[in-house]
């Protein structure tokens, strides 16, 4: 079971797991969407026009910029609260993974329509 964090410098954290670091609710929003986005790019990626167009290459492209993207939220996250950090790039990524995901998912959608 999820519990709050009980010290005062985690007092809005979560720890859903002995495992892993205390999280904030908005990093429990954000992980699941970089995850699906990122599937769901990619699947879109694959099963586009393809490589020999523009609109496919622009697809794979988009594909790895937000998986490149969503790793380094992910994974930086997880490493980085382990350790008790939570500066400037912590909330950046979280922002900029929380945007560009859903923008990526339409591009690509969109791509793959008007392809």
């Amino acid at each position: 079971m999820a519990a709050a964090m009980t010290s005062p410098t985690h007092a809005h954290h979560v720890r859903l797991s002995q495992n892993l670091p205390p999280l904030t609710p908005g990093d429990l929003v954000a992980i699941p969407i970089a995850v699906v986005g990122t599937i769901v790019a990619i699947v879109l990626a694959a099963t586009g026009p393809g490589v020999q167009t523009a609109g496919g290459a622009a697809q794979i492209l988009i594909a790895m910029a937000i998986s490149l993207i969503n790793m380094a939220h992910v994974v930086g996250l997880l490493l980085l609260d382990s350790v008790g950090d939570e500066g400037v790039g912590h909330a950046y990524l979280r922002t900029l993974s929380m945007i560009a995901t859903p923008a990526a998912v339409l591009a690509n959608l969109l791509i793959s329509l008007l392809a």
